[in-house]
Order: C-alpha cells, then structure tokens, then sequence
C-alpha cells in the first residue's frame, strides 16, 4: 500500500487507513485498478484522488458551504489539518472563513498543488 507522510494535524495516510477501512478500501482500489488507461481519464483519476484526500482528512461529511460562500468547507478545513493552524485565527483565537475570493483562490490554489502531488505519489507507489 501507498505510504504517504503526513504534515501539521494530518496523520500519516497508512496509519490513519489502519484505523479507517472506508479510506483503505479507497487506496485499495486506486492500487487493484491502476493502469495507463487509467492516466486516460484525469477527471477520474482527480475525482478518485480528491476523495481520497478528503477521506484521510476527516472532512468528507463536511458540508461544502459551511464555512461561508466563497470556499469548500472541505478543502479549507484539509489545509487546516495538513498546516496544524486553523485558517484566520486572530489574536483573540477567533476562527474566521475566508471573506472574498482573493482569500479563497490563495488557499484553493494550495490545495490544488497538495492534491496533485498525492495524486503523483500514489501513482508513483502503484506502479505507475
């Protein structure tokens, strides 16, 4: 199985799928069907490897506009867990959300690059 390391509040993958069987089934299946063709279909691939992502951060039962309009709770919340700081904590310790896009696309674009290079590492890992 993939091993990839974890960062800030994100436990490292192949322990948090000994805990999780939901989260081992999916990295199985990205293992058990992996194949060029595979490369052939990216949203797939991207789909496959977001759930993946979201799943070893807890989040995927997050409602996706829960954190305001402008972000995916779920990928605010998985940049939380993979930096350990909760986004816009203030001095006084309150959590903000993002309060326009300028704030999201910095944080969506982030997550953009830790996706992919999952994704690059479980491909890599698979055989690929």
């Amino acid at each position: 199985m993939p091993i990839l390391r974890g960062f800030g509040d994100l436990t490292d993958l192949h322990v948090v799928m000994s805990l999780d069987e939901a989260l081992l089934d999916l990295v199985a299946a990205f293992k058990v069907n992996w194949s060029w063709e595979v490369l052939g279909d990216p949203a797939a691939l991207d789909a496959l490897a977001e759930e993946i992502v979201q799943r070893w951060a807890g989040v995927q039962d997050v409602a996706a506009r829960s954190r305001g309009p402008h972000i995916d709770a779920r990928v605010l919340e998985t940049m939380e867990m993979l930096s350990g700081n909760l986004f816009g904590v203030t001095a006084g310790l309150e959590v903000r959300n993002p309060e326009g896009n300028w704030q999201a696309d910095a944080v969506e674009a982030a997550y953009e690059q830790f996706l992919n290079l999952v994704k690059v590492q479980l491909i890599l890992q698979v055989g690929g």
